[in-house]
């Protein structure tokens, strides 16, 4: 499945998952873990921000 957005500042991806105990979640893009220290994005719990989306952030999250 494609997800196609045009460009904007910010763009925010969010999961929902129910586990007990609760699941420690690790984002990815192409299959490369996103570091919460990164300048490029935000990590807030079940949400993932793209901070100023470019052409290179293209890929696969999961």
């Amino acid at each position: 499945m494609f997800n196609v957005r045009e460009f904007v500042e910010q763009y925010p991806i969010e999961y929902q998952a129910e586990a007990y105990p609760e699941a420690i979640i690790q984002w990815t893009r192409n299959g490369e873990i996103i570091s919460s220290l990164s300048n490029e994005f935000c990590i807030k719990k079940n949400r993932l921000i793209i901070l100023e989306t470019k052409l290179e952030h293209t890929g696969t999250y999961a």
